[in-house]
C-alpha cells in the first residue's frame, strides 16, 4: 500500500480511515491487505477474542472479526470497521496479509507533451489484459506540479552536470517541440521479480511511444516519487510565510475527470463564489451555464440549485493570487484518485500567533474547501477517495447516504456504544 503518511500514521489508522496508499496497484488498498481486526467497543460485546487464555473482562470488550479468503459466513462484519472513523470502537489490532520482498525495484519518469496525452496512456494503462502489466505505483502530475518539482531539486554545481542538464532541455524543448508552460510527467515505481519487472516495462514502452512520451530517467523518477514525503514540511513552511496550503483528493470516473479538474480549477480562478452562507459555488460567476452541454461541467440540476439563490449575496474568497495543482495518483479500470493541491494567499486578519486566529485560519481553509468539494461532487467525483469524511465533509454525507443507509449504521453504532462515549462525531453518526 505504502501511504505517504506512514511517518506520523498507524495501521490502525489506515483501517480507521479505510487508506490508500501509492503502491496501491500492486499491493492494494487496506481493505485487501487487513485479513481480521480486534476493536474494543464501548458496549459489552459477548465474543471470544483471539487468545482465549485473556482475563475474564477482556471477552465481554473485544469484538475480535476474522476473514479468510475461503469463507463464506453471512455479512462481513470486519467490514464495518474499515472506514469507521473512531465511531465504533477502538482498533488495537489488525492482521494483514504480507508479501515477500521485491527482487527488483526501479524508478523510472516519462514526460509526455501535454496533460491530455498523459491521462489517455493512464486509462489505457489501467484496462490492461491484466494488472500484472500494471507497476506497482505510477502518479501524473501536471504541468505546475512538474515545474514545483523542477525547482526543489538540488542545484547543479559541476560543469559537467550543468552541461548535461541544458543538453537534456534543448533536446526537449527545441529537437522534440515539448512546450515547458504545458508539458506535464509521470512517476513510475517498478517492483516484482526480474521478468514481472522486465514485463511491465514493455508493455508501458509501447504505451508510452503511442502516446509520443520520453522516458525521463531513473534519478527524475525516484526524486518525484520522493518528493511526496516533502508536501506536508513545505506546507508548513509556507504558512510561517502567510500562504494558506492543503491538499485533498477524490475519486473519479474516467468519463468525468476532465469535468472534475476544470469544475474545481474554475471555481479557485474565479475566486472561490460561494453564495453568502452556504458552500454552493456560483456557477454564474465561474462562467458556467446550461448553454454548455453536452460538454457542460457540472449537472444541470446543480446550476439550477445554485440559480435558485440568485438573490444571496456572492462572496469571494481567494485573492487572484493563488496556485492549484493537481495529479492522478491511483488507478483502477473505472477511474482514478485524483490529488488536488492548492496555495492560497492568507488575508491578513488570519495571520497571526493566537489561538484564535490559527482557529479562524482552519475556518476559512474549511469554507474553501467545501466550495471546492461541492464542485467535485456536481461535476461527477466523489465524497473522498481515502481521506475519509471526518468533521470537514460530513455536511455532504447526504449526498452519498440515503437516509434509510444512514440509519442502518447509526443503529449499529448505537448498539456497540449505546451511552455515545466516543462521539467522535464524524461522517454520518449523530
Amino acid at each position: 500500500m505504502h501511504p505517504d503518511s506512514e511517518e506520523f500514521s498507524s495501521v490502525g489508522g489506515w483501517v480507521a480511515t479505510r487508506a490508500s496508499g501509492m503502491k496501491q496497484q500492486r499491493y492494494g488498498n487496506i481493505e485487501q491487505m487487513c485479513l481480521g481486526v480486534n476493536v474494543v467497543a464501548p458496549a459489552a460485546v459477548t465474543a471470544k477474542p483471539d487468545d482465549s487464555s485473556a482475563p475474564e473482562q477482556q471477552q465481554v470488550q473485544v469484538l475480535a472479526l476474522k476473514k479468510s479468503d475461503d469463507t463464506s459466513t453471512n455479512i462481513g462484519l470486519r467490514d464495518f470497521f474499515l472506514g469507521s472513523e473512531g465511531c465504533f470502537g477502538c482498533i488495537t489490532s489488525v492482521k494483514l496479509a504480507i508479501h515477500p520482498l521485491p527482487e527488483v525495484v526501479q524508478y523510472e519518469a516519462i514526460l509526455f507533451p501535454d496533460w491530455e496525452h498523459g491521462i489517455a496512456l493512464l486509462e489505457r494503462l489501467a484496462r490492461a489484459p491484466s494488472t500484472a502489466y500494471i507497476p506497482a505505483s505510477i502518479r501524473l502530475v501536471d504541468n505546475q506540479q512538474f515545474r514545483f518539482g523542477q525547482a526543489c531539486k538540488a542545484e547543479v554545481t559541476s560543469a559537467v552536470g550543468k552541461a548535461k542538464d541544458f543538453m537534456k532541455r534543448q533536446l526537449v524543448t527545441k529537437v522534440l517541440g515539448f512546450d515547458p508552460a504545458v508539458m506535464c510527467a509521470a512517476t513510475v515505481v517498478f517492483e516484482g521479480g526480474k521478468e514481472e519487472v522486465a514485463m511491465q516495462k514493455a508493455y508501458l514502452n509501447e504505451l508510452r511511444k503511442q502516446y509520443f512520451g520520453i522516458w525521463g530517467g531513473s534519478e527524475a523518477g525516484a526524486n518525484g516519487y520522493r518528493l511526496t514525503y516533502a508536501i506536508a514540511y513545505i506546507r508548513d513552511l509556507a504558512d510561517q510565510m502567510g500562504i494558506l496550503g492543503e491538499s485533498f483528493e477524490t475519486s473519479v470516473p474516467w468519463s468525468r475527470v476532465p469535468f472534475v479538474i476544470k469544475s474545481v480549477k474554475a471555481f479557485l480562478q474565479s475566486g472561490a463564489p460561494l453564495y453568502e452562507g452556504t458552500n454552493y459555488p456560483c456557477y454564474q460567476d465561474m462562467g458556467f451555464s446550461l448553454e454548455d452541454t453536452p460538454e457542460q461541467l457540472v449537472d444541470a440540476a446543480a446550476y439550477e440549485r445554485t440559480s435558485r439563490n440568485g438573490n444571496k449575496k456572492v462572496t469571494k474568497l481567494v485573492e487572484n493570487s493563488h496556485w492549484i495543482s493537481y495529479r492522478v495518483s491511483q488507478l483502477y479500470k473505472q477511474g482514478v484518485c485524483i490529488y488536488f493541491y492548492m496555495a492560497l494567499p492568507v488575508p491578513p486578519k488570519y495571520i497571526g500567533p493566537t489561538a484564535e486566529i490559527n482557529k479562524a485560519k482552519v475556518e476559512y481553509y474549511e469554507i474553501v474547501e467545501r466550495g471546492c468539494r461541492r464542485c467535485i461532487l456536481d461535476a461527477g467525483g466523489s465524497l473522498s477517495h481515502h481521506h475519509g469524511i471526518g468533521k470537514i465533509r460530513r455536511d455532504f454525507a447526504s449526498d452519498v447516504f440515503t437516509p434509510q443507509a444512514a440509519d442502518l449504521l447509526n443503529t449499529i453504532r448505537g448498539t456497540l456504544d449505546p451511552n455515545q462515549v466516543l462521539q467522535a462525531g464524524n461522517g454520518i453518526f449523530q
